[in-house]
């Protein structure tokens, strides 16, 4: 179950102020979790039957965005959000019942501009962002196991950089 709004609101011209908010519920469970032999009739010889607990998740994402207009044609802009990745089980496993994986959060931060020049023959835009993700959720391939990927927290991490590009149609 999720809802989102966002709005836009002129502070005062050229500047204006959106705010997002989005509201998440999730639930996930593993029905008749188990594991077992096939036999050669086709029936099963079941060696664990496994009760994994419900992961629930309720998770609220803003995000405030600023947009200065220095012309029709130019814009400065900042913004930050938070998002998640869902907790989430890792389900292939023979010698233990299903491990749940915590969530992820991101922060995500962006200052940039974009202008349109030379009536629209050049396009410039650019932006620095920063990212702070807290218990990154990642997925391990074990080559090992026939390329059986599992997933764990691996910690905090950081994203920096730059990004720029631009587009000229001389004619």
């Amino acid at each position: 179950i999720s809802t989102y709004f966002q709005g836009t609101y002129t502070i005062f011209d050229p500047l204006d102020l959106t705010l997002g908010l989005r509201y998440q519920e999730e639930e996930r469970d593993l029905k008749r979790a188990s594991l077992a032999v096939a036999n050669d009739d086709g029936s099963e010889t079941p060696i664990r039957q496994d009760n994994t607990p419900t992961l629930r998740a309720y998770q609220l994402s803003p995000r405030v965005a600023l947009q200065y207009r220095l012309n029709d044609v130019s814009q400065v802009y900042t913004s930050w959000s938070r998002a998640y990745k869902s907790p989430t089980y890792n389900t292939v496993n023979f010698f233990d019942t299903p491990e749940a994986v915590e969530e992820e959060q991101v922060d995500s931060y962006e200052l940039g501009a974009k202008s349109d020049l030379f009536d629209g023959n050049l396009r410039l835009n650019g932006a620095a962002f920063f990212i702070e993700q807290k218990n990154l959720l990642t997925g391990f391939v074990a080559l090992a196991s026939g390329g059986v990927v599992t997933y764990d927290n691996a910690g905090d991490s950081e994203v920096k950089g730059v990004e720029a590009e631009f587009t000229l149609t001389p004619m």
